[in-house]
């Protein structure tokens, strides 16, 4: 057409036509929402939620010589897949004393790594936070003086301090009352079905305050994975902290950090009501699991049961990585955007956990539609990655966008339908 068209006139009734669909694709155009432009727009927690509600669904997988567990409640998982290798009442809701503490050190880092907040922040200490029972784990916080946010963590996860969890909490929530919820906001997207939270540090107080050992090992696991740069305080045994002109040395209560090889943290915990408890996580060579006990008679049961899980973990099993998070494995075409597509990335490294030994051989396929309308959002999901093994499927990752594009302006999108119009086969 476009050639028949050269050197001749355009009839009337065309030109009436083509002037009639310009207006038309100029006020559609305009009258969609427009992209937000500024920065780089955040996905909603709704979102959130579907991404973890399918990195949730993992399947387990068994292997036999498991050991004896004497806790009440035992949970061991693959950092890398997800996948459970050991349950014990895993669902059972119980008091999870000082394994709280996890979740407050998660959202520390979260509002750090967004901006919220810095390590170098000056928190100040009230009465509040400073009136806890004499008999807790405390790092000798006093009212009215002010500490950096990195002295609070390492307060946190080395001495396990109540009086610094609840400072902390008052400092990033704006009050005490506003960090539980978003503690238990924070809980719901990331699929944790049996938790409710009361409290930043799990000392017994008013209100439900309860989790499940594969509700700590999936938040764990997220911690691990999202914030690695955590370990580093999780994994000190001893820290002297300097305040005031006067310097206090505090402990760690897991002695995993020094009996055991490869165990970096996560967090101890003991109340009369919760037993003893704790979530760990330990890493040989490229592997890295995550073992909760909760309700446990004695520490020496817990640690126990904790280091018979490892011990079978990492000699029962290995793990198959299967694609990068950081790598595209395919790219979705953008209607109406500044750009024409927007690479497809895993939100987490693809990885199955598989016996020790056996024939593995997973297939993965990756879904994603054809073509999506702008504006793309990074980290929106655009798809799955599926990984079968044996006809039988063993994961999904969502796949995300791995950026932002912007609905294209009123012009660019004018220049592309007339382009179009003529050179149909470009498109």
């Amino acid at each position: 057409m476009a050639a028949w068209l050269r050197g001749k006139r355009l009839p009337r009734w065309l030109a009436v036509a083509l002037g009639a669909v310009l207006v038309v694709v100029l006020l559609m155009a305009t009258t969609r929402p427009a992209a937000r432009e500024t920065g780089q727009p955040a996905v909603d927690a709704v979102a959130e939620e579907d991404v973890y509600a399918v990195l949730a669904q993992a399947a387990p997988v068994t292997a036999p010589g498991a050991p004896e567990v004497g806790s009440p409640s035992a949970v061991l998982i693959d950092a890398a897949s997800g996948q459970i290798l050991f349950a014990k009442n895993p669902h059972e809701r119980r008091a999870p004393a000082s394994v709280t503490k996890i979740m407050t050190m998660d959202m520390i880092m979260d509002a750090v790594t967004q901006g919220r907040a810095s390590l170098k922040d000056r928190v100040a200490v009230s009465e509040r936070a400073f009136d806890q029972d004499p008999e807790s784990t405390t790092m000798f916080l006093e009212a009215g003086e002010t500490v950096p946010l990195e002295d609070i963590l390492w307060g946190i996860a080395v001495a396990s301090a109540n009086d610094g969890s609840v400072a902390a909490a008052e400092h990033l929530g704006g009050s005490l009352e506003r960090f539980v919820e978003m503690m238990n906001e924070t809980a719901r997207r990331l699929g944790m079905k049996d938790t409710h939270w009361s409290n930043p540090s799990g000392l017994p107080g008013k209100g439900p305050h309860y989790a499940s050992a594969y509700d700590l090992a999936l938040l764990s696991r997220h911690l691990v994975n999202r914030h690695p740069e955590l370990l580093k305080y999780t994994a000190t045994w001893e820290y002297w902290l300097t305040k005031g002109g006067k310097r206090f040395w505090l402990t760690n209560f897991n002695r995993g950090l020094v009996e055991y090889p490869g165990m970096d943290g996560l967090k101890t915990g003991f109340t009369g009501e919760a037993g003893y408890c704790l979530a760990a996580t330990a890493k040989r060579g490229d592997r890295r699991l995550v073992a909760v006990v909760l309700g446990a008679a004695s520490t020496k049961e817990r640690n126990e049961d904790v280091y018979n899980l490892m011990d079978w973990g990492f000699a029962a099993f290995d793990t198959l990585h299967l694609a990068r998070s950081s790598e595209a494995v395919g790219k979705v075409r953008v209607l109406e955007g500044r750009t024409r597509e927007v690479e497809a990335v895993p939100a987490e490294d693809v990885a199955i956990t598989v016996v020790r030994g056996q024939d593995a051989r997973p297939t993965r396929s990756v879904q994603f539609p054809e073509s999506v309308v702008a504006p793309v959002v990074k980290g929106q999901m655009l798809g799955k990655i599926q990984v079968r093994q044996g006809g039988r499927l063993v994961r999904e990752v969502p796949l995300l966008a791995a950026r932002h594009v912007p609905k294209a302006p009123p012009w660019q999108l004018f220049a592309w339908y007339w382009r179009a119009f003529w050179q149909p086969r470009a498109f």
